[in-house]
This record gives structure tokens, C-alpha cells and sequence, in this order.
């Protein structure tokens, strides 16, 4: 283990990432407001939906399943087990 990350918030807009790296100082990254959460992936939903769409030129099926595959390598490195 190198460290933990720990998602904080105080509501639904003020979010951040804290980085305690072993060792080192703490690190925070804030989220701007309006980015957080999934507001714009249900913006981007909705106007695929209203354009009959159904798929986002943005993030479309194969692009979404490759990233699967990469968050599903990096939890077998790493050990998280559902």
C-alpha cells in the first residue's frame, strides 16, 4: 500500500478527494459544483433521448466497455473484491 483516498463532501455539490500518500503531506482536490455528481452524464442522456438517440457520440458502447475492462484490470492488481 502507498497511501488512501478518501471521497469527502459536505453536500451534494461541495465534493473533494483527499490523498494521503504514506509519509508524505495530504493532498485535496477539489470538484467544481457544476461537474460533480453525474449532471452532465444525465444532461448528455437527455439530449441523446431527445435527439432519438441511443447512443452518445461522446461516450458511446465501445469506448464505455474498454474502461470496464481497465477499472476491472486495475480491482484484480489491486485485490478489490466484490
Amino acid at each position: 500500500e502507498k497511501g488512501m483516498l478518501k471521497l469527502r463532501r459536505n453536500n451534494i455539490t461541495e465534493q473533494w478527494l483527499e490523498i494521503h500518500p504514506f509519509g508524505e503531506k495530504m493532498r485535496k482536490i477539489c470538484y467544481e459544483p457544476e461537474k460533480s455528481g453525474l449532471k452532465l452524464e444525465a444532461i448528455e442522456v437527455m439530449s441523446c433521448l431527445d435527439k432519438g438517440l441511443i447512443e452518445s457520440d461522446i461516450m458511446n458502447f465501445k469506448l464505455s466497455e474498454r474502461i470496464v475492462k481497465i477499472l476491472d484490470f486495475i480491482k484484480y492488481q489491486t485485490g478489490i473484491r466484490y
